[in-house]
């Protein structure tokens, strides 16, 4: 069966600055289950956009991009994140720019880790209601809702969230503990 590809991205891998993948999993999703579908049906509405922006004055139909297809997921998080990391090694190692298509939150770690490697002052902007700053969520140290404490303990201090409107007690008393950068939504709204 033949993918569809996001937005005719066609280039050849070997050509292209971008390289699109999907990771279609969401095994520690703890509301709606259904992000695995997200990369299909985000190739799919991309038919549905023109590329031109007049705006930047700039056309993606210019810009060299390749869609991998989905990546293989396994059943579980620590496997699925140990299968993808290879991918996004490799993907940054080539000097490409990763373009993940989720599935949960948790798959970026091995992409936000795999782009501080090779570039040390990178820094994480994460768009999100939610602050994903807990040490483990139902018993999971990589559940989505832990990623983004992972990247901050792990790999990056140059941090900041926009669009917070909910947290526990102790992701806030962490964000003021560790002086993390915050805009809420009422901030940006």
């Amino acid at each position: 069966m033949h993918q569809a590809l996001f937005a005719d991205a066609n280039s050849d891998y070997e050509k292209a600055r971008y390289v699109i993948c999907g990771v279609p999993f969401d095994g520690t999703s703890s509301y709606r289950l259904g992000s695995r579908f997200a990369p299909d049906e985000m190739r799919a509405a991309s038919y549905n956009f023109e590329t031109y922006s007049s705006f930047f004055d700039h056309d993606l139909a210019d810009v060299d991009i390749h869609d991998a297809g989905n990546l293989e997921v396994a059943e579980n998080i620590d496997d699925t994140l140990f299968a993808i990391s290879k991918y996004a090694n490799k993907y940054v190692n080539d000097g490409k720019i990763p373009v993940m298509l989720g599935g949960e939150h948790s798959l970026s770690y091995p992409f936000v880790k795999a782009c501080k490697n090779k570039y040390p002052e990178l820094g994480f902007v994460v768009l999100d209601a939610h602050m994903d700053l807990r040490e483990e969520f139902h018993g999971e140290k990589n559940s989505h809702a832990c990623i983004s404490r992972h990247v901050i303990d792990d790999l990056t201090q140059k941090y900041v969230s926009i669009g917070i409107r909910s947290g526990t007690r102790e992701e806030y008393e962490y964000v003021s503990e560790n002086k993390i950068k915050m805009f809420t939504a009422e901030d940006v709204y």
